[in-house]
């Protein structure tokens, strides 16, 4: 069922104007004229309204009639009592009075029935529950997608959760355990005061707004802003809060040190263009931390050095050690690292076979024995490694260990692979850059090109969720499309050395930046912050999937570098 008809930008906007300038500054501000002859058409309508604050706080809720004007009035008035007496409790309990801040307004729009056998089973009623809100039992018993993206209303897989719809809505759903359900989506629009006092209408799509515009200077920014939630959330101990949900403010189980190595790299990659106290101190705290893991690889061999967690080693481990601990060495100053880098490196040629294999991925360091795992990245980051160590200290075992990990792979791995099975190896295109600087084999020009296409090609292009444009993967994988922009924008580099032709490099920067817009969608900022318990801890920080809030520490690692890349060399 669609409860759009007759809908049109002028309405929508002057709904959300309305209710906004009623919310925040006159509540005898007058109807448009555009609402008050949409009181004629007698169509039902249901919009939600959502009251904030920029700290956290909300309240939404939602209302039917058969005009949109009497809807939203409706809906304002019910977040209202709602948002206020959530203030009394403030008030009673000591803390500040929140003022309204902000005011988001939904209108329902396509409405889709569930099989109510396939609810009755408790089978998943959606895909993703970021794109869709759900009606139990009638059109005005709703929440949105937002909120079941906050409160678990709908869980990840795409299951009702009653528990926590009768916790946590019981004031707005009458009868939580109905099996009568329906999706929708809604046409919404946000309304914010900006930085001039002025109000801002921006239309959204899964809470964020949708092609958002790039420049190189603001790029630099996203950078900066990418390296201060690192910053934020690497403790006094130097390990990083690696996986942190935004939606609840609460920082989840896990570690990985590959991917604390890469997000030390990424900050000090800020560092040398904007330093400041706070980075150099969590660059410092990290890089003492990734320090502590290094231990001999066994008895027999005390000089060979690796990364150890969890009783572990893994070569993409000593590679990222390497490519963080020369960015410490150059722009940190710390010289104190050296002898460490170099044992590190020399356990990476002491595993290379003759032909240029890196011929073991993980040990267990308990028996020393060889786990039976290859990874596809793992001797693209090797290479850089020991690319980022040569340009230190100029030792041409680093470099010919490089070059001919490089060939094996481009010769052996990849040479008769069609453009379709290629891995799209991001730190591949990474190690060639580096490698092509110094010795500029016309094979590497030739590989970057064929991995550049096999990136391009599974790009997406159309979409029928618009802020899939530009990105990797089904389901969207925006981390995966942040590796492939930060390949592309490596790529480009490369190519644009050895003097490829200028509509090869305008395509790939169509690519490039398409990829970008997408991850902007997908970054915490002052727009999408407004369901966020607390929206300074998660500010700048990328997710990964559309349907949950998690921030991993790599997630904005590879985000982060793809802006900053774009911003030093497009």
């Amino acid at each position: 069922m669609k409860l759009d008809t007759g809908l049109n930008e002028a309405l929508v906007v002057g709904l959300s104007n309305w209710l906004a300038i009623k919310a925040l500054a006159d509540d005898n501000y007058a109807m448009p004229q555009v609402l008050k002859d949409d009181q004629k058409s007698m169509n039902m309508r249901v919009v939600f309204v959502t009251l904030a604050d920029e700290r956290g706080h909300y309240a939404t809720a939602s209302a039917m009639a058969m005009n949109l004007a009497q809807a939203g009035q409706s809906a304002l008035d019910k977040a209202r009592v709602t948002y206020q007496g959530t203030e009394k409790a403030d008030k009673a309990n000591n803390a500040a009075r929140r003022k309204i801040e902000r005011v988001k307004v939904d209108i329902m729009a396509d409405v889709v029935p569930i099989d109510e056998a396939r609810v009755k089973q408790g089978l998943p009623i959606v895909s993703d529950r970021s794109l869709v809100g759900v009606i139990l039992e009638n059109y005005d018993q709703a929440w949105l997608a937002e909120e079941s993206m906050r409160e678990g209303f709908v869980g990840l897989k795409g299951h009702l959760n009653r528990a926590k719809i009768r916790a946590r809505l019981g004031q707005r759903i009458n009868n939580p355990d109905s099996n009568k359900v329906w999706i929708f989506s809604t046409l919404s629009r946000l309304v914010l005061k900006t930085s001039e006092g002025q109000l801002a209408n921006l239309p959204l799509l899964r809470n964020h707004v949708v092609n958002p515009q790039l420049t190189p200077e603001f790029a630099s920014e996203v950078a900066k802003d990418g390296a201060d939630y690192l910053a934020r959330h690497t403790t006094d101990s130097g390990q990083m809060n690696y996986l942190f949900d935004a939606a609840n403010d609460r920082v989840l189980k896990g570690y990985n040190i590959l991917r604390h190595a890469g997000s030390l790299w990424s900050m000090l990659q800020v560092y040398k263009d904007a330093p400041t106290v706070k980075l150099h101190g969590a660059c410092n705290r990290a890089l003492d931390y990734l320090l502590s893991t290094v231990q001999a690889f066994s008895p027999d061999y005390p000089r060979l050095k690796v990364i150890a967690y969890e009783n572990e080693a893994k070569l993409g481990g000593n590679g990222l050690a390497l490519v963080a601990m020369a960015a410490a060495y150059k722009y940190l100053g710390r010289r104190d690292i050296l002898p460490v880098m170099r044992e590190l490196a020399d356990w990476i040629v002491a595993i290379q076979a003759p032909n240029g294999e890196f011929t073991l991925h993980k040990a267990y360091l308990d028996t020393v024995e060889k786990a039976p795992f290859i990874s596809g990245y793992y001797p693209g980051e090797a290479i850089l490694g020991l690319m980022e160590l040569y340009k230190i200290d100029r030792n041409h075992k680093w470099l010919n260990s490089a070059d001919r990990a490089a060939k094996w792979l481009i010769e052996v791995r990849d040479g008769d692979k069609s453009i379709e099975e290629l891995e799209r190896d991001h730190w591949l295109l990474y190690g060639l850059n580096e490698l092509y600087q110094v010795v500029p084999h016309q094979q590497f020009v030739d590989h970057c090109k064929r991995l550049l296409e096999a990136i391009t090609y599974s790009q997406h292009k159309k979409a029928n969720v618009p802020d899939w444009i530009g990105g990797f993967q089904d389901p969207l994988n925006i981390t995966a499309t942040a590796c492939m922009c930060e390949g592309m924008l490596a790529g480009y580099r490369l190519l644009s050395r050895a003097g490829e032709d200028a509509e090869r490099l305008a395509t790939l920067r169509t690519a490039i930046e398409a990829g970008l817009k997408l991850q902007l969608q997908f970054r915490f900022d002052s727009i999408n912050s407004t369901y966020l318990k607390n929206p300074e801890r998660a500010e700048g920080g990328f997710q990964c999937r559309t349907a949950h809030w998690n921030i991993q520490v790599d997630f904005t690692q590879h985000s982060l570098t793809g802006f900053l890349m774009y911003g030093r060399y497009i």
